[in-house]
């Protein structure tokens, strides 16, 4: 069952998301990691981890857009 919250993320780079789009298309179980930039845990991801059985909504904006959610994922 999709969980009742989402994660947000602001700013990440077009070129990070194409490669992680490319490696879904050929691997789509292949689980793949968004490196922070701070070095602070993502209190949501830490306390709610998402999986198969109960996956989380992603949403993304990226850097030269930063008012705009470019892409929407499913977090497993």
């Amino acid at each position: 069952m999709l969980k009742p919250v989402a994660l947000f993320i602001n700013g990440v780079f077009e070129s990070v998301l194409e490669e992680i789009l490319q490696v879904q298309k050929v691997l789509p179980e292949q689980i793949m990691f968004l490196q922070p930039y701070s070095g602070k845990t993502m209190k949501q991801l830490r306390d709610n981890l998402p999986s198969v059985e109960s996956p989380m909504r992603l949403f993304i904006s990226t850097t030269v857009d930063l008012a705009n959610i470019h892409c929407s994922f499913l977090l497993r």
